[in-house]
């Protein structure tokens, strides 16, 4: 992993707390998970091997709807630290790579995972992560991802900041991601990096600060802005239909919406091995 990459991940492991839902799963993501994976029906009815992406605690403790033996994979030893508790006799964790896993043939029923499209260069990176996890489930396998979706008519930075200082932001949380992708645009390649995102938010600072003492954020919450300048890795938003098109190895068995604030933008996607 390049020296960035593992800096940066070694500042998210540190500030992992101080993240918030949407962009950590709450409680609604876990039901939709959940729901998302009681379809899967494999002919002997009994334990699952599950394959999690990365170690996002929320999914590595979801109340599943049968047996699973759970496997997590994450290529950050700072993410692995800070968020995995402990192996146990069916959880464990491997510092792997998304687009070489180190997992044998048709060897997982289910694979579940958040935000992967984001953090992973898109489409080039998405391409060979599509081709792994069609080689390592079964053929009656599902893959289940949330994923950080922006939406088909964007939104200019004005808009955020209008919305912001018109109260109409009440999560610190949402307004990160709404500057990300604002800043993106329509160029899904290229992306964001996180400097851009704190720049774009310098403007907006004193508005924020304001809707912190109006909402109760807690303090943290914006210093997570900081945390991002000189930031050079790159976020990548994809719409619904473009991440649908990336994932070229499956068939889109659905996709829910969250009722929350901004839920549309985190869908939740159902894939089958195509």
């Amino acid at each position: 992993m390049p020296d960035s990459a593992a800096t940066h991940w070694a500042a998210l492991a540190a500030a992992w707390a101080k993240q918030g839902t949407p962009l950590r799963p709450g409680p609604e993501d876990a039901g939709r998970y959940r729901q998302a994976v009681s379809t899967h029906r494999p002919g002997d009815g009994g334990r699952r091997s599950v394959l999690l992406l990365g170690v996002t605690r929320e999914l590595a403790t979801l109340a599943w709807p049968y047996p699973v033996e759970l496997t997590a994979a994450d290529n950050s030893l700072s993410m692995i630290q800070a968020l995995w508790e402990r192996d146990s006799a069916d959880r464990r964790v491997a510092c792997a790579d998304w687009r070489a896993l180190p997992f044998g043939d048709r060897s997982m029923d289910v694979a579940v995972g958040d935000g992967c499209l984001s953090v992973i260069e898109f489409p080039g990176a998405a391409r060979p992560f599509s081709r792994e996890l069609h080689r390592v489930l079964r053929p009656d396998g599902l893959l289940v991802l949330r994923l950080f979706c922006r939406p088909e008519a964007g939104e200019s930075l004005d808009a955020v900041h209008g919305a912001l200082a018109a109260g109409a932001i009440d999560n610190p949380h949402c307004l990160r991601w709404r500057i990300a992708m604002a800043v993106q645009g329509g160029d899904v390649d290229r992306g964001v990096t996180r400097d851009e995102i704190w720049r774009a938010y310098q403007p907006m600072a004193a508005e924020a600060r304001a809707m912190a003492g109006r909402f109760a954020w807690a303090p943290e919450a914006l210093e997570l802005f900081d945390a991002y300048r000189g930031g050079q890795l790159r976020l990548h938003f994809p719409t619904i239909a473009e991440a649908a098109a990336a994932m070229r190895e499956f068939h889109l068995a659905g996709v829910t919406l969250g009722q929350y604030a901004m839920g549309e933008r985190f869908p939740v996607f159902c894939f089958r091995p195509a």
